[in-house]
């Protein structure tokens, strides 16, 4: 069945990873019965956080203070955010990325004439730009962060609404309390000896939009 991880899966970027001299690891029940633990990231270069979901626990505070850690004594963490709190993502991972000065909005990035598909093309001065121009968003949330690499169009970030399920989308108009103007979506810099990148899109690195204008070179670099 074409379910949804079968097409917007990360299956292709990680072959590459591995066909370019990574060593990859799944964390499950399994290989991790502990959790995300000191002792299990020691050995990792980085960590890799995909799109995380309601049906599945949350991060514990002692995987929270692992990843932190992690990070901060040199690791790096890859992480994956999206629109409007979709899946209750954006409230599990921000303990993990605010004490790296990273807060997810919980919200959709809405530009005119875009919609919520971005067409990205602001980026800064950063390895992870390199060779990047423009980056496509099939829907995607933004950032408050001191770390931005890439922002929008100007546009607003539109609340989710609980009662919106399962996309826990906005009402689609900019609201006087919501952040507006080119928002950052797109996050990458340092924390104590290591580094952090994120971007606000599941879809950005999946199968079906990897190869769409440079979002893979923005992956690659992102590892």
């Amino acid at each position: 069945t074409w379910e949804y991880q079968g097409i917007h899966g990360f299956y292709n970027l990680i072959n590459h990873l591995r066909d370019n001299g990574y060593t990859t690891a799944d964390l499950d029940e399994d290989t991790a019965p502990k959790g995300i633990t000191d002792e299990l990231l020691a050995s990792s270069n980085v960590l890799f956080i995909n799109l995380v979901s309601e049906d599945l626990p949350d991060f514990s505070d002692d995987e929270v203070d692992a990843i932190v850690n992690y990070v901060r004594e040199g690791g790096g963490l890859f992480i994956i955010a999206d629109h409007s709190n979709v899946y209750l993502h954006a409230e599990r991972i921000n303990p993990i990325l605010q004490p790296m000065g990273i807060d997810v909005l919980l919200a959709t990035m809405i530009v005119p004439g875009q919609g919520s598909w971005l067409r990205i093309t602001d980026f800064a001065d950063h390895p992870v730009n390199e060779g990047v121009g423009v980056a496509s968003f099939l829907a995607g949330g933004a950032y408050d962060s001191k770390h931005a690499v890439a922002w929008s169009d100007e546009g607003f970030a539109d609340t989710w609404d609980p009662k919106n399920d399962p996309t826990l989308s906005g009402n689609g108009q900019l609201d006087d309390d919501e952040p507006a103007g080119a928002l950052p979506v797109v996050v990458a810099g340092e924390f104590g000896k290591g580094r952090v990148f994120s971007v606000g899109d599941q879809n950005v690195f999946g199968d079906l939009w990897l190869y769409m204008n440079d979002n893979f070179e923005l992956a690659t670099n992102g590892f």
